[in-house]
């Protein structure tokens, strides 16, 4: 049995393993080809993101491209930036700053001569202003010397002179539309310190507003004249750009006092402003002198100093700089150099904004960093026109839609072999299990064939000798014979009684002959019973015990086969209790919606490992008595719970070893 057990394993489990081993065969090769084509995807989409990159960082010079080279297209392009946090510097073709200011001090320029009538003529007019201060007389002759003068420079020169003379009269209208002529006609001409008309004709006509007494008046003048000044309105060095603003914030100062809320409110916010104009001025200048010549060496060193660069900053800084020069296409010289600095968090908005959908279209990962530091499982690719370089690295956050349907087919292959492995499993359990179960039934069906053997022995063996004595006279005395025919009928009847279980149990095996139930009172039925098996040779004289408080006891069951069922467990009660200990009692109660029968005894009790089975066929208990030889079939107590069972009831067993057993059987009312 166990080596054709052996066979059908090993024909079931071969088969298994080979079909199991092309399954894994085929899902490597899947996978393999799979892993080729991410690749591939991986390349192609870290190859789309890079050129995204390389367009977004060369954008950023159109604007560059189109500019013009005045302060007005310079400050319409730092306002662009400005909203990010950046800043711009234009450097002209010798690498000095043109914007927000001018390296250095504006230089003074003397004005043209005059030819000799002209210089005459002014001398005198100086000589009337400064030396007789008549100052009508002179503003007569500054007024005739203006429409003589051919000079743009003397013209405005003599204006700003007219002008003055009209402030020392008082005549503050006259000078106020001295002033604002002399900033409409030459605001771009500069006088001999350098510095543009346009400015110094705001800056007096301030002066003449507040010693007029239009203070309020003044005020505003002022404020607009300050808002002029950090807006880069005239192209001024960085000294002479804080020298103006300092006077202006000084009148501003002084008049403090008179300014209405709405004065003081935007004073405030300029002077925020100026504040702000400082720190950029002086971290401009710091960069350029510190950070560019080291950034310019780097940009030559590499071959790009004629090309866009974005130049990212180290971890200490926050800003990148984007440096781009413009050419003269006719002589192919560089004319001037934008440089504009950005917030690298901005920045890096951007681009997120800019690759993320492509990215997640692709199922990716990607991270922009410094060289050296992708992960080892990504793909990097190197970033364009930036220094020191940066690098995108690329990796899988989820399966692609062919990674998913491969995904799921090797879970169900999976589970699938996993499934028929247990089955496989399970099946040869369960027919280990049958075929150590008929083994076991084989052996008991061979005790069983000993047992009965020679239990049947016996009986015959006793009815033979005393039938060969009667039948030869052997016998002394008529008290002989009544003693031999005892002998007969206890051996005929135990002879019977070993019949009847095995016909009993047949019956039970093959389903024949159903019990038929109907109601019946268990209370004679029980007492009845119990006499019977005083009078049995298997009493032996002892009592047994019937306890009830119950005069009727009605259920659904079949007479024959309860008394029967009572009998074998008397009959075992009787034979696992010594001698000297025999206590059987049978008991009946109620208990909610069933009847309780109990037979209890004193014998010899059953050990805990063999409980679970006597109610099996064939076996008989071997630890309970091993002091002397008891008789049996094994077929008892498996005729009772097939009695039980066909009566919808229960058996329990509660026994303790060398203390006695107790079986209680459950029916229904």
């Amino acid at each position: 049995m166990r080596r054709l057990f052996l066979i059908f394993s090993v024909g079931l489990i071969v088969p298994s393993a080979f079909l199991v081993y092309l399954g894994v065969s085929s899902i490597r090769a899947e996978s393999r080809l799979l892993e080729k084509q991410n690749a591939e995807r991986f390349g192609a989409t870290a190859d789309a993101l890079v050129d995204q990159l390389r367009l977004s960082i060369q954008g950023l010079g159109a604007p560059f491209a189109a500019a013009g080279v005045n302060r007005a297209s310079y400050q319409r392009l730092e306002e662009t930036f400005q909203s990010d946090g950046g800043f711009l510097i234009v450097l002209d073709q010798t690498d000095k700053a043109v914007h927000p200011y001018r390296d250095g001090a504006e230089s003074s320029k003397p004005l043209p001569a005059l030819p000799e009538a002209l210089q005459r003529r002014l001398d005198a007019a100086e000589k009337l202003e400064f030396s007789q201060k008549d100052f009508a007389g002179a503003a007569q002759e500054y007024r005739a010397l203006m429409d003589d003068a051919e000079s743009l420079a003397w013209r405005a020169s003599l204006l700003a002179r007219l002008a003055g003379c009209w402030s020392k009269l008082k005549s503050w209208g006259k000078a106020e539309e001295a002033y604002r002529d002399l900033q409409a006609r030459f605001a771009a001409e500069k006088n001999e310190q350098g510095a543009p008309w346009g400015l110094m004709a705001a800056i007096r006509l301030g002066d003449v507003y507040a010693a007029s007494g239009r203070a309020e008046l003044a005020i505003d003048h002022q404020l607009r004249l300050l808002q002029d000044l950090l807006g880069s309105r005239w192209p001024l060095g960085a000294s002479d750009d804080r020298f103006y603003i300092q006077r202006v914030e000084d009148a501003l100062g002084r008049a403090a006092p008179r300014m209405t809320p709405a004065q003081r409110a935007r004073w405030d916010a300029l002077s925020h402003d100026v504040h702000n104009h400082w720190n950029r001025a002086g971290r401009t200048q710091a960069w350029l002198k510190s950070e560019w010549p080291v950034r310019q060496a780097a940009l030559r060193r590499v071959g790009r100093s004629d090309q866009p660069t974005l130049l990212w900053p180290d971890a200490k800084n926050a800003l990148a700089f984007f440096v781009y020069p413009v050419f003269d296409p006719s002589s192919a010289q560089r004319v001037r150099t934008f440089i504009v600095g950005m917030r690298t968090d901005s920045l890096m908005t951007r681009w997120k904004n800019l690759l993320d959908p492509a990215a997640t279209a692709g199922a990716l990962r990607y991270t922009i960093h410094p060289e050296q530091a992708a992960e080892p499982q990504d793909l990097v690719r190197s970033v364009p026109h930036i220094l020191p370089p940066l690098q995108l690295s690329v990796s899988s956050v989820g399966a692609s839609v062919s990674n998913q349907f491969a995904a799921r087919r090797r879970t169900i292959y999976i589970a699938m072999v996993g499934l028929a492995g247990v089955v496989i499993v399970v099946a040869l359990l369960v027919t280990w299990i049958a075929i150590q179960r008929e083994m076991e039934v084989a052996e008991l069906k061979a005790r069983f064939v000993s047992s009965m053997s020679h239990e049947l022995k016996t009986p015959l063996s006793i009815i033979d000798l005393v039938s060969q004595k009667l039948k030869r006279g052997r016998y002394e005395s008529p008290q002989d014979v009544q003693e031999f025919y005892g002998m007969l009928t206890e051996e005929t009847t135990r002879l019977k009684g070993l019949i009847d279980d095995v016909l009993d149990f047949s019956r039970v095996m093959e389903n024949r002959k159903p019990y038929l139930l109907s109601p019946l009172d268990l209370v004679p039925l029980i007492t009845a019973t119990v006499k019977r098996f005083h009078e049995s040779p298997i009493a032996q004289g002892h009592p047994v015990l019937f306890e009830t408080s119950l005069t009727v006891c009605i259920v659904q069951g079949n007479a024959d086969a309860l008394s029967r069922l009572l009998l074998n467990l008397m009959e075992n009660a009787f034979k696992y209790s010594p001698p000297d200990r025999v206590d059987v009692r049978v008991r009946l109660a109620v208990e909610a919606q069933h009847v309780l029968l109990t037979v209890e005894d004193h014998g010899y009790g059953i050990a805990p490992e063999e409980q679970a089975h006597v109610f099996d066929r064939f076996y008989r208990a071997r630890s309970a008595s091993q002091d002397r030889p008891i008789s049996g079939t094994g077929l008892g107590l498996a005729i009772v719970k097939n009695i039980v069972d066909a009566h919808h009831g229960s058996i329990t067993l509660t026994s303790r070893l060398h203390e006695g057993s107790q079986f209680g059987v459950r029916l229904p009312r």
